[in-house]
């Protein structure tokens, strides 16, 4: 017999996302939900009432497709999505990637060959990891000084001061010998990562900056 997934943290995420839905009116709240794969009701109660009578209908099994169109739909934050993506990606997982081996890749890159476009280099990161706090810009104006920012040591360290950084450093700083559901992502296989696998992985994604 098949192993029963717990989805009981991707419900609470998925959830917390749903209930945006709530921003549209009564009368397009129904088409609303099935943009997103929940089921229709009555138009009863609040809007908020009505988004948690249609996600509690929605089974387990349909939460993956549920929560796809919520991100595809534009309803979670940049923190929302991943979290969410995590929980997906660790789902979809083969089995984990040893530290060392990573670290072994990342020595084997040549950041230089990496980064011929900043812009779709950054595009890159900031699909895979929070790269800034959403709330910077007003707190920089508030404080009037830029506070710590790892886009901002991104731009310095890799951009404006090329060779600071090695592949290695800039892993480290995202945080990616230890996130594992981002190389599950980028498409590496039982047999581990590569170099191949690192650029098929972006090119998948749609970016073409190595």
């Amino acid at each position: 017999m098949a192993a029963i997934r717990d989805r009981s943290t991707l419900r609470r995420l998925v959830g917390d996302v749903a209930a945006r839905l709530g921003s549209n009116t009564h009368a397009t709240l129904n088409e609303a939900f099935a943009k997103v794969g929940m089921p229709p009701n009555s138009d009863e109660g609040t809007k908020s009432e009505r988004v948690e009578r249609s996600f509690a209908q929605v089974p387990d099994s349909d939460l993956h497709t549920v929560a796809q169109h919520l991100l595809a739909n534009g309803y979670a934050n940049t923190a929302q999505r991943h979290e969410i993506e995590d929980v997906l990606w660790a789902e979809a997982c083969p089995p984990g990637i040893p530290s060392r081996t990573r670290r072994e890749l990342a020595r084997s890159l040549d950041l230089a060959d990496l980064v011929r476009s900043e812009s779709r280099f950054m595009a890159m990161l900031s699909r895979f990891w929070v790269l800034a706090d959403e709330m910077s810009p007003l707190m920089d104006a508030f404080f009037g000084t830029p506070g710590p920012s790892l886009k901002r040591d991104i731009e310095q360290h890799v951009f404006r001061n090329p060779g600071d950084w090695s592949t290695e450093d800039l892993f480290e700083n995202l945080g990616a010998f230890c996130d594992a559901p981002v190389w599950c992502q980028w498409g590496f296989g039982s047999d581990g990562p590569s170099v191949r696998s690192v650029r098929a992985g972006c090119v998948t994604m749609g970016y073409t900056c190595f």
